[in-house]
């Protein structure tokens, strides 16, 4: 019996070892983690509660500070269902592309540029309709070409 108890207190320990804590407070479902030069910077769904797609940055992916909002306020074209921001870098531009229900009801694929991700975003629009529903955009490149 003592062996038994001994075997459990161990599995407990190395248990216990080997999960780590929630690195970014509260809820973010649908994450997009990107990193630029030494620093990564996650963001993820906020569904209908603004501001819209909180932003975060960290160097160790352990450590998380908040830095901004994707958007202060819906985009114009909106109106809920904020989810799945699919962050992307490139050539000095950061992209937030996101999932949206447009005021008709469809959901399309928007898409916001900035040069300071600290500064939050300007919408560029609608990028992709499709059908009733376009969620989840994630950037594709093959030969260099999106």
């Amino acid at each position: 019996m003592l062996f038994f108890l001994f075997c459990v207190l161990s599995c407990n320990e190395e248990l216990k070892q080997s999960f780590q804590e929630q690195v970014i407070p509260g809820e973010l479902p649908d994450p997009s983690v990107i990193k630029v030069g030494d620093v990564y910077y996650a963001s993820g769904s906020s569904n209908n509660w603004g501001p819209y797609y909180p932003v975060y940055q960290s160097k160790n992916l352990k450590n998380w500070e908040f830095v901004n909002y994707v958007f202060d306020q819906k985009p114009e074209w909106t109106i809920d269902s904020y989810w799945a921001p699919e962050l992307f870098y490139e050539n000095g531009t950061y992209y937030c592309y996101y999932t949206a229900r447009r005021k008709d009801g469809i959901s399309c694929i928007g898409v916001a540029t900035t040069d300071d991700i600290t500064k939050g975003f300007k919408d560029q629009g609608v990028i992709i309709e499709w059908g009733n529903e376009a969620i989840d955009a994630f950037v594709f490149k093959e030969n260099g070409t999106k």
